[in-house]
């Protein structure tokens, strides 16, 4: 250790004592004058006022106030034969850490109070640092590391402290909820002293843990609906829960229901019903359950989904419908009833890994297959992967106004074209293995696999796609039609290879052609009145259009 008083420097050392020198270093002399002599390793030093403080390895902790010329011990609320493993100064306060896990803190240079850092019961605190109100300690865990990584702060001067961002946790969950970012955590290690639920607002950016009344370990799904949250911690066959906060997270309950198989994968909320779908890992296939007395019974809901489908990767709601992603296509309900239909019309890939409603299109994301997008509720699906890398898993979605974005195992990209092309928007990113997203008033928020969670201001991507935006579009007219309408396809976007659909709103293919020409006039006399969706697909991506046909 090194500590510096004045023009002075003292170093503590393993075996001899202090040394002190008055020319920089150029000499030095020992000064252990009333230091026990068996005692003579000096682990930590720090300087308050004319106070010089030397932490010891079993001896506990030594005061000189006359620049070392003598030692004396101020053991008092600290054991004399403590090992001390490191000291800070903050202000006029200072710490003192121990090997085994205890954190102390002296005002007046003689006596000591513990100072508690929350639930930790192992935490080694081995680096202090102090700027303006701020004071950090950087910590390592004794048995319990997963629980005690990284840095804390305090702005209270030890009162409270909240740990600096969530290190390499595994993230699987972000909600938003009134002003709380919520991050939940899989423990993957099965170390049940793992802190696994995490909370932060905008403009702290610090993470609080230890939220009131949940204990768990191991969350793989989180909800948020106004002030009202649900979550399910996976401890296991027999051991799972499903916890409710109608306080934006704050505060946890347990609903009591124990979840004695499966595990859930994702949460529903519609007004008073909450739809939950799971993971079959004990069962040979998934299902869909609801509540209506705020999670403490459950009914499973599975009219129409397949025993061929193993998880539900997702559950969204686009008014009063419910869809599902699973891994094995994408199936509709409407909330309150048990009849689920598949809406698998243009996929090319089952595995549905994600799903996102964003004004009238729904947005799913594949395993390995891209993004498709739906602007029918389903009827139809057509493949939105200009931009996207090829045989992306696409995890995640959300979206900021106009903007859309995609969580994938290549990063995050944007759309403000409804998914017509996509801009990869990474830039900082260190993990590009997104696990979720989501969005706040000025930041966009991403979980990662290995380094925990990454945040990007939005006004900086809005920035970046303004100036690499390339917006294919094509016109259609008139709009409504009645005898015909006019395609005029953009510049760019024309080859011998453009084939133009149109699909009516159950999404049946009434009209199909290839043509390179960038005007295109067709009759739609034959066609009855309705909404219909023009759909050009080409190499570099496929567009779409809303078209209405009155009679």
């Amino acid at each position: 250790s090194l500590a510096v008083k004045g023009t002075d420097l003292y170093a503590g050392s393993d075996g001899y004592g202090i040394f002190k020198s008055t020319n920089d270093g150029g000499n030095w002399s020992l000064v252990n004058t009333g230091l026990p002599g068996s005692y003579y390793a000096v682990s930590s030093l720090a300087v308050a006022g004319n106070n010089i403080i030397a932490g010891t390895y079993g001896a506990g902790v030594y005061k000189s106030t006359n620049d070392g010329g003598n030692w004396a011990a101020v053991n008092n609320g600290v054991s004399s034969t403590d090992d001390i493993l490191a000291m800070g100064v903050n202000g006029t306060s200072v710490y003192a850490s121990t090997l085994t896990g205890s954190l102390f803190k002296t005002t007046d240079y003689i006596n000591w109070n513990s100072v508690p850092v929350g639930t930790f019961t192992a935490t080694r605190f081995e680096a202090f640092f102090s700027s303006g109100s701020s004071f950090y300690a950087g910590c390592w865990g004794n048995g319990s590391t997963e629980k005690s990584f990284g840095v804390f702060k305090t702005n209270d001067d030890g009162a409270t402290w909240k740990q600096i961002g969530i290190t390499d946790f595994p993230v699987s969950v972000l909600e938003v909820s009134g002003s709380n970012i919520l991050a939940g955590t899989n423990d993957i290690s099965g170390n049940s002293f793992r802190v696994t639920l995490f909370r932060t607002t905008e403009p702290d950016s610090t993470w609080a843990f230890n939220l009131g009344g949940f204990a768990g370990r191991n969350i793989t799904a989180l909800k948020a609906n106004g002030a009202v949250m649900y979550l399910f911690d996976d401890e296991g066959p027999g051991n799972s829960l499903v916890y409710r906060s109608t306080n934006n997270g704050s505060n946890w309950t347990s609903t009591g229901f124990n979840v004695l198989y499966n595990y859930f994968t994702s949460f529903a909320i519609a007004g008073s019903i909450v739809y939950a779908g799971d993971n079959s890992s004990y069962y040979s296939s998934a299902h869909v359950y609801v509540s209506s007395d705020n999670g403490a019974t459950w009914t499973v809901v599975n009219s129409g989904i397949p025993s061929s489908v193993h998880t539900v990767y997702a559950l969204v709601l686009k008014g009063t419908l419910l869809f599902a992603a699973t891994d094995d296509g994408i199936y509709k309900n409407t909330v309150g009833q048990n009849s689920w239909t598949a809406v698998n019309n243009g996929l090319t890939n089952m595995v549905i890994r994600s799903l996102y409603v964003s004004g009238s299109t729904l947005y799913a994301g594949t395993q390995g297959g891209g993004i498709f997008t739906s602007v029918n509720d389903g009827g139809l699906w057509a493949a939105a992967n200009s931009g996207i890398p090829l045989f992306a898993n696409v995890t995640c979605f959300t979206s900021s106004g106009t903007r859309v974005f995609a969580g994938t195992d290549n990063g995050v990209f944007a759309t403000a074209t409804s998914g017509a092309s996509w801009s990869n928007i990474n830039t900082g990113l260190a993990d590009t293995s997104i696990t979720v997203l989501n969005a706040t008033a000025n930041y966009l928020w991403a979980g990662t696999t290995s380094m925990g969670v990454w945040r990007r201001d939005l006004l900086q991507i809005t920035t970046d796609l303004a100036e690499n935006k390339t917006e294919p579009s094509f016109l259609v007219s008139p709009n409504p039609a009645s005898a015909s309408i006019k395609i005029e396809i953009p510049a760019g976007h024309t080859n011998s290879e453009n084939t133009i659909c149109i699909y009516n709103s159950t999404g049946g293919l009434v009209f199909q052609n290839k043509t390179p020409d960038a005007v295109i006039n067709i009759d739609t006399n034959n066609f009855p009145g309705g909404i219909y969706f023009i759909s050009i697909q080409a190499d570099s991506g496929t567009i779409s259009r809303k078209v209405m046909i009155t009679r």
